[in-house]
């Protein structure tokens, strides 16, 4: 299901100041960082140039902050050689923005989700290299301590386990009941299919969600199965789930959202103990436009996710009704949700973007 609402773009910053909430995000057409702003529910209102990076290869697909720093993974495709690839950090991202690497050209570097640990004061990075990324690959998680960008690895992935297993994971997040993570892994579960013809054959297995549990003294992770989200037998579900790209959580509940990039966004549920406690499906039949990143919506209880092929973004209520489209024709990298309130103070004078070209 596609619901087309058209974007009007304002002329000033008035419709900011009501807004529920305002979304940063990376547009890959001008590698640049936008603010979209959503007075009062969607569609989108006005679309803001926060910062263009100067180098065209610029490609984010992870934010996160540490109050008013920025950190943002930077992977150009296809990789450059040598690398390029590592972690910005942008302070005054509202004002005069001041972009810097933290840290670079580390091969460990390659299409990684990040998420700032303030306990640990570090970075916590999944690398997830594609087959176009150079030998030696390092698949695993790693930290980048935020004080100077020294690189820890935390967990490498292990080979030759028996399935199910921690393969290419994808994405990470915070649980809310204790200081370990849930990594959601594409290619570590029993299934495998039949019909897929991807290369190396081990990319046409099952996903899987992982707990990692850090050492705050060593950095040293240790992991464990939550669920393979590939074994009906144990998830219930129809069908198996084979590419889980993105996770996030709900911090009211526990809940995991997980979208699938065959069409799907899932709510996998936790119970006290951190064991896995069931599946629901959220949204389906967006298996033309491929489900990307998934983040929960604190502001207005909801969870948004972006589409890689039909450039969009979407939300919908934590109980699966309410689907409605947020803005299209926006070539979505990593997306971060904000209090409009709190970024209207920050933001200043500056012009609206008012071109959009799709890909």
């Amino acid at each position: 299901m596609r619901m087309k609402l058209a974007i009007v773009l304002s002329a000033g910053l008035a419709t900011a100041a009501s807004a529920q909430y305002s979304v940063v995000a990376f547009d890959n057409s001008d590698v640049s960082l936008k603010l979209i702003n959503v007075p009062g529910g969607p569609p989108a209102s006005s679309v803001q140039t926060l910062h263009t990076f100067a180098d065209p290869d610029t490609r984010i697909l992870s934010i996160d902050r540490n109050g008013g720093r920025w950190y943002m993974d930077n992977s150009p495709f296809p990789p450059t050689n040598p690398n390029e690839a590592g972690i910005i950090q942008i302070d005054n991202l509202f004002g005069v923005p001041s972009a810097s690497f933290l840290a670079q050209g580390d091969s460990r570097f390659t299409e990684s989700s990040l998420r700032y640990d303030a306990a640990l004061g570090h970075l916590v990075t999944v690398a997830k290299p594609t087959s176009d990324h150079p030998d030696p690959k390092y698949f695993g998680v790693i930290g980048v301590n935020t004080a100077g960008g020294a690189i820890t690895d935390i967990y490498e992935e292990p080979g030759g386990q028996t399935r199910p297993f921690w393969r290419r994971a994808n994405d990470l997040v915070h649980d809310i009941n204790s200081s370990d993570y849930f990594v959601v892994a594409l290619n570590g579960g029993i299934y495998n299919d039949p019909n897929g013809g991807l290369q190396p054959p081990d990319r046409n297995f099952g996903s899987t969600i992982h707990r990692l549990s850090i050492d705050p003294n060593t950095l040293a992770g240790t992991e464990s199965l939550l669920v393979d989200l590939s074994d009906t037998g144990v998830t219930g579900l129809a069908d198996p789930i084979t590419f889980a790209r993105s996770i996030d959580i709900n911090p009211n509940n526990g809940d995991l959202y997980v979208a699938d990039g065959e069409g799907d966004i899932w709510v996998v549920h936790v119970d006290g103990n951190g064991d896995f406690a069931g599946i629901d499906n959220l949204v389906t039949g967006f298996d033309a436009d491929r489900p990307g990143g998934v983040r929960y919506n604190p502001y207005n209880d909801t969870v948004m996710f972006s589409n890689v092929f039909s450039d969009s973004l979407w939300q919908v209520n934590t109980d699966g009704s309410g689907l409605v489209q947020v803005i299209e024709n926006f070539d979505f990298g990593a997306f971060y949700i904000i209090p409009a309130p709190s970024s209207m103070a920050l933001i200043g004078v500056a012009g609206l973007a008012a071109a959009r070209r799709r890909r």
